[in-house]
């Protein structure tokens, strides 16, 4: 039995040391949390990371999925849609529905979101999760999560101020 727990410890401890070696990640970090302001997350990602092509507004929806405190980094799965009047109802106009890592600066005292980073597209995209994201978090992104993606547009469209068209 001493042999089982000793034995059991120390592959735990080198599982932990292989995994901080290959992610640049400890067990402790994954923990923390790097504070970022709500309101600020919002008006960046509906401002930066989407232009309107309709001459609609962008709105966001999101879930963040860790931090890192070693790389001041906030990982985000984040839904953003372009909304534009017609008529009595909103029609939907250029969205995306993405991974996205926002890298934050702390040096003022007040945490900034400096940039952002998306996976690129097609055989570039699971190379890049594993590159981008820890890897906690990027196994849980390779099978694109869209029951993930269909609450959070259903969660975003019941706060809009007009209905939404069910016409694509």
């Amino acid at each position: 039995m001493k042999k089982l727990i000793i034995t059991t410890f120390c592959t735990w401890i080198l599982s932990a040391l292989l995994y901080a070696a290959l992610t640049d990640e400890s067990f402790v970090t994954l923990t923390q949390s790097v504070d970022v302001n709500q309101n600020v997350l919002e008006r960046y990602l509906t401002t930066q990371v989407m232009s309107p092509n309709f001459g609609g507004d962008v709105y966001a929806s999101y879930q963040i999925l860790g931090t890192s405190t070693t790389r001041q980094e906030v990982y985000v799965w984040v839904l953003l849609q372009e909304y534009y009047p017609n008529h009595q109802q909103l029609e939907r106009g250029t969205g995306i529905s993405a991974p996205i890592v926002l890298h934050i600066d702390h040096s003022s005292g007040v945490s900034r979101i400096v940039n952002h980073t998306l996976p690129r597209d097609g055989s570039y995209y699971p190379s890049d999760l594993h590159t981008l994201f820890p890897l906690h978090i990027s196994i849980g992104l390779m099978s694109h999560p869209t029951g993930l993606t269909n609450r959070l547009q259903r969660q975003l469209e019941s706060e809009l101020p007009l209905p939404v068209s069910n016409t694509y």
